[in-house]
């Protein structure tokens, strides 16, 4: 659904405690202010209760579009 808003959307998958978690992400933004904008609108419009502003690795950025 993010993609087909328009939105840079993808998948990172991660180990923790032996488990594959997969975390859903939407970036980039060159600025802390418009990513949080971003998701300010992210949250009303696809009804998310929690968004969360990190700042990736250049690897992962780089992988996904960054």
């Amino acid at each position: 659904k993010l993609s087909s808003a328009g939105y840079n959307a993808y998948v990172s998958e991660f180990l923790m405690s032996g488990k594959r978690w997969h975390r859903v992400r939407v970036g980039f933004y060159s600025t802390r202010d418009g990513a949080e904008k971003a998701a300010k609108k992210l949250s009303q419009r696809f009804n998310i209760n929690t968004a969360w502003i990190i700042k990736v690795s250049t690897k992962e950025a780089r992988s996904y579009g960054g």
